[in-house]
């Protein structure tokens, strides 16, 4: 439990969460404020390979 009180209790400047989500520290909670655009999330990953590979 302590450790999520410090978590909640010291803001953490190099940590931005994206825009699309709004964070709660103090209580510990993230909402979702709309859906992100695909240039907005931080994944690496090639889609058409995916596509290509569950249309098989």
């Amino acid at each position: 439990m302590t450790l999520f009180r410090l978590v909640a209790e010291t803001p953490d400047p190099a940590t931005n969460p994206p825009s699309y989500l709004e964070v709660y520290r103090r209580r510990l909670t993230v909402v979702a404020d709309r859906r992100p655009q695909r240039a907005e999330i931080p994944v690496i990953c090639d889609e058409q390979l995916v596509v290509e590979y569950y249309a098989r």
